[in-house]
């Protein structure tokens, strides 16, 4: 099955920025989702805070927060990013915007926190990402 945030994060594979056992067990553990615009009563966050507004939204038990990797109709790098949903198959993404145009790709929950923890540390070794902004984006200290 094709998926464009994991053809994409094949890329980082190849550039020695993650492993591909990794991307492996991602793709085993996780979901495609497709962002949709936010719903009635939930306002957009400022960038920058998406894990941190993303569990907040889920702390009434209504969403699941999801953690995984996210694209941008515009762009070819996936970043570390957050969610929530309702259903399986839909993003309801606080902090971004154009949620529809946007393609995702995580695991619900806390499940498989090392894992994405790695290669969001990973990732910030390999293409330096290491001013505290960036920091914010991902939610992984290096």
């Amino acid at each position: 099955m094709y998926d464009p945030v994991l053809d994409a994060l094949a890329v980082y594979v190849e550039e020695g920025a993650i492993e591909e056992a990794d991307l492996r067990m991602l793709a085993q553990a996780g979901w495609a989702y497709k962002g949709r615009e936010l719903p009635l009563g939930i306002e957009q966050q400022e960038p920058g805070r998406c894990f941190d507004a993303s569990r907040e939204l889920a702390a009434d038990g209504l969403y699941v927060y999801v953690r995984g990797f996210a694209l941008r109709p515009w762009s070819r790098q996936p970043l570390p990013h957050a969610w929530v949903t309702l259903a399986r198959r839909d993003a309801i993404d606080v902090s971004w915007d154009r949620q529809a145009e946007c393609r995702y790709f995580g695991v619900k929950g806390d499940r498989h926190e090392g894992l994405l923890d790695r290669m969001s540390a990973s990732l910030h070794r390999h293409y330096g990402w290491d001013r505290p902004q960036r920091q914010a984006w991902t939610g992984v200290a290096v």
